[in-house]
């Protein structure tokens, strides 16, 4: 039967092709917005825990995106001191950072999205939880006062070189335009691939924007503390404050970060439904005209031994081996997919096939298929033995015709 099945396909893979189709694109949404939304929340979880410190102290929620109503941050240089004073801390240090910031590529254009402006931030050598500086310099040097480190995308991006002075907005006393001079390029050691982050020096955005531009507290454990420990007596010296471990204020900017994007794999699954509804009718239809086309071979079929459910289960096969190759060549375009949609997005790092998305990319292509090709199996199995000795091709019986034209002209009677 498994021969049978092959040479039958190949002898019809000409109508065969639209089903194929429509089951790759199906399942490519599918395994595509699994894979999507995978591989971006593992890149965010990744930037996230490699830029964070083993303490950040803000606000209470603040740090949480779903509560919108959470105070900003500012504290002074003695909440600071306060922090680092404490049992277990090694060093502590006030982030200093002011949203909002506007400036111009080297061509006259904008280089600031409206809806995302860039974001200064003072210039910090600090360690993150992975031992490393939360900071790295690609090129030139640290900024002192009156200079400025581009983000490595906003400095390919912008145009300009070392050396070449930029007019920056900031939301200080209304708006106030500041000249400051490209020393450097440098971004997170992590490799976020962000743009629109610009580094100053430290003393500098403090003295323009003062306490209220120190948004959050980072704190380095020392040699064997327990940072349970730590947070607690940090909640305690800054009331109002919460200090969350690395991995908890990682697992929160994480998910806020892709959560933003969420909304790519409800649309892609709506378009893997719109394909495997339409692989569905495809099947049905070309399995039907399949069946109908066959019906003296499949009636020799029965007329040789082969039971009903024998001859519908030659159609599932057909079906199911249309849908296993569908199905992995869906999953290999879904892959390429959500490849595409990282790149477009300036993601980084390989793109893994995980087990799971294959499984499902697989199983979804092979339960659609197997539902589409059941009324063609039932159809092909009521096939009666006897019209394999019938000359027409199908089940119906020509109706005799009712008169019979005779060269005799037609003989009335009286009644």
């Amino acid at each position: 039967m498994n021969n049978y099945v092959l040479k039958s396909l190949w002898g019809r893979r000409g109508r065969l092709v639209l089903s194929l189709v429509a089951v790759v694109l199906g399942v490519a949404f599918v395994a595509g917005s699994l894979l999507f939304t995978g591989q971006l929340r593992a890149q965010y979880a990744g930037l996230t825990h490699g830029r964070t410190p083993d303490i950040v102290v803000a606000p209470r929620g603040a740090l949480d995106p779903e509560r919108r109503d959470a105070a900003a941050g500012a504290y002074s240089p003695s909440d600071v001191s306060r922090v680092a004073n404490l049992p277990g801390v090694r060093a502590a240090e006030g982030v200093l950072t002011v949203p909002g910031v506007g400036f111009d590529r080297k061509d006259g254009t904008t280089a600031v999205n409206p809806v995302a402006p860039a974001v200064a931030m003072g210039w910090t050598e600090f360690t993150v939880a992975t031992g490393e500086p939360a900071l790295t310099l690609a090129e030139g040097r640290a900024p002192a006062a009156g200079e400025v480190v581009l983000d490595r995308a906003t400095w390919d991006a912008a145009g300009y070189r070392l050396g070449d002075r930029v007019m920056f907005a900031l939301p200080v006393d209304g708006m106030r335009e500041v000249a400051l001079r490209v020393v450097g390029v440098g971004d997170w050691t992590a490799g976020a691939n962000e743009t629109q982050t610009v580094f100053v020096n430290p003393g500098q955005l403090e003295g323009w924007v003062g306490d209220a531009g120190r948004t959050q507290i980072w704190a380095q454990l020392g040699d064997g503390a327990d940072a349970a420990v730590v947070t607690d007596a940090i909640d305690r010296a800054l009331p109002g404050s919460e200090a969350l471990t690395a991995a908890e204020a990682a697992d929160l900017q994480s998910s806020a970060q892709a959560d933003a994007l969420s909304f790519l794999q409800p649309l892609l699954l709506v378009f893997a439904g719109i394909a495997l509804v339409v692989a569905c009718f495809l099947i049905v239809n070309t399995f039907s005209i399949l069946v109908l086309q066959r019906t003296r071979e499949l009636a020799l079929l029965r007329a040789l031994g082969a039971s009903r459910g024998q001859v519908g289960r030659i159609v599932v096969l057909e079906a199911l081996a249309v849908g296993l190759v569908g199905s992995v060549l869906g999953v290999l375009a879904g892959w390429g997919l959500a490849a595409g949609l990282l790149a477009l997005m300036g993601g980084s790092g390989g793109l893994a096939l995980s087990g799971p998305v294959l499984m499902t990319g697989i199983g979804v292509g092979l339960v659609v298929t197997l539902l589409a090709s059941l009324p063609p199996a039932r159809r092909a199995g009521r096939i009666a033995p006897v019209v394999a000795m019938s000359g027409t091709g199908t089940n119906e019986r020509r109706a005799a015709p009712r008169h019979t034209s005779t060269d005799e002209p037609p003989v009335f009677t009286k009644p």
